[in-house]
């Protein structure tokens, strides 16, 4: 198949496919006539109006009773709320869909060849005919297209409410981005805490379950309770040992969502050729009761996004658009449109499965199953507790034998028993995601849910498995498109794009072959052709759902914990032939050592003996390591600016990809640092004698920046260790005995979710007997573990630390500690009379009051909006002697009318002059340095000049992270990629 060229040309590819599917002969349900997929949603349902209405004639004189329509619902009730929809029974989208059936064995499904299941195949219902509001020509605005589905008119809003509605706790915004339920429900039951018999009792097991006690320590707590802390007085407390816990908490875990243990077998050849059987047991909940129990929760069901978005950042009347959630992406409006049709509400659910070293319990590894729900905001779903990662099954880990290592039959053998389980995990959702799912909210609406995942995300090796592709080694390694293996590290010039449709056909096609003794080779050989391995994917049941597009880029798998690491260790191999000569080594822990720390990222005093790190820790060396180690060679070889030059392209391009606050322009400039980190491939790993060719490399160059635009910011649909339930699931390995572990971590993990249920009917409940409000604003959030509380920001910069006060002509003495030269400033107190009198615009040299005192400062508190959220932010910079033992006088970006620039703070003063109280900071310039040095790194390149000048505080824009660069005392490398924002301030520099 020959690719489409270019982008355009792919749209068009979707767009061809999507005539087809419109233009193919489908089956009408109920009259059994064929018709054209385009017009089969209008025929079914006046098919089905007609049908309904002749069976009412017939009940009617039947029964000799006047009913009302089944169809003639109130008009009003549907048009008044966004998610206000008429039930409507329809066959999905796919009047020619077959039903599925599954049998675990041999994992057997009928399997719908031609149901819609492409994204971006249906064109986008137009927007709204209204004009919109209307946009002052000047000024920053954000404007809100909603879905037409939610028939809600586009909004405009400052960037600053904008802003303030996305982090206030407070949900009652005048928005619209999350519309909150009409009404808050009562309590269930009459007592809130049922099943259990008193508060006291509930109480009691909420804190033993929070602070992990075991048996005997309750045996020990309740016995004490009795016979010495309550002896003689009233205690509501009605349990006498653990068991009677235990007891009410089986019980209260009937309530929720429950897991099911189940067991199936599999089958491989091993390495003699014979057939070896296995049987496993795995534990899966029910998606469908996971989406149910959220949308019904009280607290949750207020935060609930049920429309995508689009979203446009309007600055002096030009617009564009931009992505800061995963709710104004394109996947998800595009499905919105696909279910639209049958007056369906798209739900999207995001998926992360890992085995990582925090999965490791012991001697065994195991592999949990994370779910989050797209619908709900970031700073839920993305952490811990209630409504944030949520443990939804297991994935067996079967041990290999050595003997079959090698054996292709085992390892499809393993892809299987995955698929398996995914397969029960996905029974509830299979259906719903065709034809939709009623179900009635908190606030008495019935919704048709349509349920589907749009985003899957794994590391590599989790990714083929999940795609039942055949990894690394295969003619076609990655899951998402089918570019060939010596082209990995190539940026494709046209569309190999992976469809769900194709991996079916071929699938179907060579089935008999694999059941038939004598073809199987000719099969696996054409599933080889296409990198798919001989296995049902599990995904294939889910309508509005493609596996191949909802595989989404990881940058903590791919970038933080994967290429940076691996062009770390490539460096210190290079740097110390193979560790032969630990010299160059030794050098490096040196100059880390002379780093400053900084609070965004761990401080290592040594790297070169690292075993195994986080992620995290792989990024924070990779983010200084440039600075490090630009000058060193081995045996005067010169290659080392290949190596460079391939360091800074892939950090800029992390900085670019690590934004929060998306705009087209970022995208663009991704792009470009893309095609700059894959023109630095072939150089660098010939250099370091690596293999760079891997697939990692092509997910980063060729799919990243198109995850974005679909799927959302990277931050959001990928991982980092300690998110969304890895905190939770490792600590409750610590409370497992060791045998059946799966199965008592899912009992904590259902005992903990229902207890926080009860736990805010306990407390709604006392609200309500004391008099208060039934829906005051600190109960609108759910709990989440590590919230804190927003502060309101200085706009302009707070001095702080004050010292004691001195005279002004002191100034001259006091040295420029940090300064490469360590003399005084001369004249400082005349320059800086000088300064204030041309601030002050007058004609009368001033004085400073209060008898010629300065007040002196040690550090500085600076607010700034950040480039890479938009938002307001704020950190410290210091001017002292004496900062945890070590002298800090640091760098800052100045802005002043005259032009921006870099210097060191040498001091901070406020003084009185004319009647006014100045804030100024005394300050030596780091003037740029020119060479070709600083071409190949990339950071700005600074001399600190001797002179000082005197600059007003509030032209401090913010903290710039310098580091020497080891060749002379005075030089400095500005480190620009240590965070977005600063990268962004300083592109035009560093670029």
């Amino acid at each position: 198949m020959a690719p489409c060229r270019g982008v355009s040309d792919k749209q068009h590819s979707w767009t061809r496919t999507a005539s087809v599917l419109l233009a193919r002969e489908v089956t009408c349900s109920i009259c059994s006539n064929q018709f054209s997929a385009k017009g089969i949603q209008s025929h079914t349902r006046s098919c089905e109006k007609a049908a309904k209405a002749k069976k009412l004639q017939v009940q009617r004189r039947r029964q000799g009773i006047n009913h009302t329509p089944l169809h003639a619902e109130s008009a009003a009730s549907t048009s008044s709320s966004q998610t206000n929809l008429k039930q409507i029974n329809t066959p999905g989208l796919a009047g020619n869909s077959t039903r599925e059936e599954i049998q675990h064995h041999d994992l057997d499904m009928d399997i719908d060849l031609e149901r819609d299941i492409g994204v971006e195949a249906v064109s986008v219902i137009p927007a709204l005919a209204d004009s919109g509001p209307q946009i002052p020509p000047i000024g920053t605005y954000v404007r809100i297209q909603h879905h037409p589905s939610s028939k809600l008119p586009d909004k405009v809003y400052t960037l600053d409410e904008y802003l303030e509605s996305r982090a206030r706790e407070d949900t009652k915004s005048t928005l619209g981005l999350k519309k909150p339920d009409a009404t808050v429900p009562k309590v269930h039951h009459k007592l809130p805490w049922f099943p259990f018999k008193t508060e006291a009792d509930f109480d009691f097991a909420e804190f033993a379950h929070k602070y992990r006690l075991t048996n005997p320590q309750v045996d020990d707590h309740l016995r004490r309770m009795r016979s010495i802390w309550c002896k003689g007085g009233d205690m509501d407390l009605t349990f006498k040992s653990h068991h009677d816990i235990d007891a009410v908490l089986e019980a209260m875990r009937e309530i929720g969502v429950k897991f099911m243990t189940k067991t199936s077998s599999a089958a491989y050849n091993d390495y003699t050729g014979e057939e070896v059987h296995v049987e496993f047991e795995y534990q899966v909940c029910s998606l469908l009761d996971v989406v149910r129990n959220v949308i019904r929760d009280p607290v949750l069901s207020r935060h609930i996004q049920w429309f995508p978005t689009r979203r446009f950042l309007i600055i002096d009347g030009k617009e564009q658009q931009f992505i800061d959630d995963v709710d104004c992406t394109l996947d998800w409006w595009t499905y919105q449109t696909i279910v639209a049709p049958i007056g369906g509400i798209y739900i999207p659910l995001m998926i992360y499965a890992d085995g990582t070293q925090a999965y490791r319990f012991r001697g065994k590894k195991f592999h949990p199953i994370i779910l989050r729900l797209a619908f709900l905001p970031s700073d839920i779903r993305n952490t811990t507790g209630k409504g944030g990662g949520t443990l939804i099954g297991w994935i067996p880990e079967i041990d290999m034998p050595a003997t079959e290592k090698e054996n292709v039959s085992f390892t499809d053998f393993r892809n299987k028993i995955v698929h398996i389980v995914l397969t029960d995990l996905f029974s509830t959702i299979r259906l719903s995601s065709q034809i939709g799912e009623p179900i009635t909210g908190l606030d008495d609406v019935k919704r048709l849910l349509c349920i589907g995942v749009t985003t899957v995300s794994l590391d590599f090796e989790e990714a083929t498995t999940f795609a039942n592709t055949r990894g690394v080694k295969a003619l076609f390694p990655c899951p998402i498109c089918l570019v060939p293996h010596d082209a990995l590290n190539v940026i494709s010039e046209g569309d190999y794009s992976r469809t769900q449709e194709q991996s079916i056909k071929i699938y179907k096609e060579t089935e008999p072959m694999l059941r038939r003794h004598g073809t199987i080779t000719t099969a696996e050989n054409v599933l080889k052709r296409h990198g798919l391995r001989p296995v049902r994917n599990s995904f294939w049941s889910i309508h509005n759902s493609d596996i191949h597009k909802a595989i989404a880029y990881d940058i903590g798998h791919g970038i933080d914990g994967g290429i940076a690491k691996r062009l770390i260790l490539g460096v210190f191999e290079y740097l110390s032939n193979k560790f032969k000569d630990r010299r160059n080594l030794s050098i490096i822990d040196d100059r880390f050592s002379l780093l400053k720390a900084w609070t965004r990222w761990v401080h290592l005093e040594k790297i070169t003996e690292v075993s195994y790190v986080d992620q995290k820790t792989w990024l924070c060396i990779f983010m200084r390591i440039l600075g490090v180690v630009w000058d060193l060679e081995q045996d005067g070889r010169r290659s080392m600016k290949h190596i460079l030059t391939c360091i800074r392209a892939l950090a800029c391009l992390r900085c670019i990809l690590g934004i929060h606050f998306i705009l087209n322009e970022h995208l663009n400039l991704a792009e470009r640092f893309v095609k700059r980190f894959a023109d630095s491939l072939p150089n660098a790993g010939r250099v370091l004698g690596h293999d760079l060719n891997i697939p990692k490399i092509h997910l980063l160059i060729d799919h990243a920046v198109d995850h974005i635009r679909r799927k959302g910011p990277l931050k959001d649909i990928g991982t980092m260790l300690g998110e969304h339930g890895h905190v939770e699931v490792h600590e409750d390995f610590e409370q497992v005995s060791g045998f059946e572990s799966e199965k008592q971590v899912v009992k904590l993990r259902e005992t903990r979710a229902m207890l926080q249920v009860i736990r805010e009917r306990v407390d709604e409940y006392s609200r309500n007997e004391e008099g208060e409000s039934s829906t005051p604003d600190n109960t609108l959030n759910p709990p989440r573990q590590n919230r804190r509380k927003t502060k309101a920001l200085p706009l302009q910069p707070v001095l702080g630390s004050p010292q004691h006060k001195f005279p002004a002509w002191q100034l001259d003495q006091v040295d420029v500690t940090r300064s490469s030269q360590s003399e005084a400033f001369r004249n400082s107190c005349q320059q800086l009379l000088t300064y204030l009198k041309e601030k002050a615009a007058s004609n009368v040299f001033p004085e400073i009051a209060d008898n010629g005192n300065v007040q002196p400062y040690e550090s500085l508190q600076l607010c700034y909006r950040s480039l890479s959220t938009q938002s307001h932010a704020w950190e410290y910079v210091h001017c002292s002697e004496q900062f945890y033992r070590r002298t800090r006088y640091d760098c800052v970006l100045v802005d002043c009318p005259s032009g921006q620039f870099f210097a060191r703070l040498q001091g901070l003063y406020t003084c009185t002059v004319f009647k006014k109280l100045w804030s100024v900071a005394r300050v030596t310039k780091l003037k740029p340095v020119q060479n070709q040095r600083s071409n190949v790194i990339g950071f700005p390149h600074v001399r600190e000049e001797r002179s000082g000048v005197w600059i007003d505080i509030s032209c401090i824009t913010r903290f710039v992270y310098e580091q020497p660069t080891f060749e002379r005392r005075d030089e400095y490398f500005i480190n620009d990629t240590m965070d977005s924002d600063m990268f962004l301030r300083l592109l035009v520099r560093s670029d």
